[in-house]
């Protein structure tokens, strides 16, 4: 803030100096052009009735006439004098009234606007987050801040969007479902915001998915059907009524709009594996069970993304099921492959009597085999068969 002051100062002492140049130093105008010449004329004009009097053309009375005359019109036809530089600079005055003014009313309208507190806010979020953690006292700071800029300007949506995450952080939820909310009235096609709006009217009720957050919830996925708030929040909901197969649903297409390199997919990867299994318990499903190990010699090399492919043997490329999860993790490690992992609903696992089985681990991430990819083939396999079938990673794609 000190620098923006500095640089304002700066600028407005520059205005002033050009003003007071042009005040001082201004071009010659045509009025006092005109008057130098007339002047001129005048001064001929007597050198000639002094010649015409000492040649005795004219007498005394009529020289005094004459030089009478040439002094009236000399008078009526020259323009007014120019004023002096200070009467011209005083002449102004409200030019100078102006100049003493603008500093005053533009920090006004500064602060009027807001701009100082958010300037402070800045100021303040650039020294917190060079902290390692932020303290209560810190957040509460940046709170009471962000709020004073809001009065000012209560439509600033970067404001909105800060003071809703500044107080879920600190456990407000009702206080931040408010800033959703207004954020959502003036954004109300901005899927995210539908959606944490959600949530946090979610939390603060107790984490209980009533029919308004489920309303909010539907609407963000009609806004946007990957949105990754509220495919989580209501798988999180559907499992804890152990509706474990919508829980799959949802948490799959979570998983399928995370990026390769998202800390998350472990943990969603997670979620739908403990739901699978649940529902395999249940009865609620059918499937296969797999244990995927890795050769030694290749787990230096296992990064990327791991797919777990099962193909019928009716000459169709298309896999009956697809896992799909993190390299990086435990080996050996068992991978569920059902019918919620069906890539077409017309052809499920459970509608083939044997499967044959691979396992690719996709350096770029990719479902596609690429040039360096780690695999592992197994044989065919009866779907029906008790136990757990295995197959190992043992070859790098050509």
């Amino acid at each position: 803030m000190t620098e923006l002051f500095a640089a304002g100062t700066a600028l407005l002492a520059l205005a002033l100096a050009f003003v007071v140049l042009g005040l001082w130093r201004r071009p010659v105008t045509a009025g006092e052009s005109a008057r130098e010449a007339q002047t001129a004329c005048y001064r001929q004009r007597l050198d000639e009735l002094a010649r015409d009097r000492q040649q005795g053309l004219i007498d005394d009375q009529q020289l005094r006439e004459l030089e009478v005359e040439l002094e009236r019109q000399l008078l009526s036809e020259t323009p007014a004098a120019a004023p002096t530089a200070v009467a011209r600079a005083l002449g102004r005055w409200p030019l100078w009234l102006l100049l003493a003014a603008l500093p005053l009313a533009s920090y006004s309208l500064y602060q009027h606007l807001g701009a100082d507190d958010e300037l402070a806010l800045m100021q303040l979020q650039r020294q917190l987050w060079q902290q390692p953690s932020l303290s209560p006292q810190d957040i509460q700071g940046m709170i009471a801040a962000a709020e004073r800029s809001l009065q000012k300007r209560p439509e600033k949506q970067e404001l909105l969007w800060l003071q809703a995450r500044l107080h879920m952080e600190t456990g407000q939820f009702a206080a931040a479902a408010g800033y959703y909310q207004r954020l959502v009235e003036l954004r109300p096609d901005d899927a995210g915001a539908v959606a944490q709006w959600a949530q946090a009217i979610y939390l603060g009720n107790e984490r209980r998915l009533d029919a308004r957050v489920n309303e909010l919830l539907q609407r963000a996925l009609t806004l946007d059907p990957q949105q990754t708030t509220a495919l989580g929040l209501l798988g999180v909901d559907a499992f804890a009524r152990a509706d474990y197969l919508a829980a799959i649903d949802f948490w799959q297409r979570l998983l399928r709009a995370q990026p390769a390199n998202s800390p998350q997919l472990p943990v969603i990867a997670g979620g739908i594996a403990q739901a699978k299994q649940r529902a395999l318990d249940a009865g609620l499903l059918s499937g296969l069970a797999v244990e995927v190990d890795l050769t030694p010699a290749l787990r230096a090399q296992a990064d990327g993304m791991l797919y777990v492919f099962a193909k019928a043997d009716d000459g169709s490329a298309l896999p009956v099921a697809v896992v799909r999860q993190p390299a990086k993790g435990p080996w050996p490690r068992t991978v569920l492959l059902t019918d919620a992992d069906a890539m077409s609903p017309a052809r499920k696992l459970s509608q083939f009597q044997q499967v044959s089985l691979t396992a690719r681990i996709s350096r770029g991430g990719a479902v596609m085999a690429q040039r360096g990819d780690l695999q592992g083939q197994g044989g065919t396999l009866a779907v029906a068969e008790a136990g757990v079938a295995k197959l190992l990673i043992d070859a790098v794609v050509d």
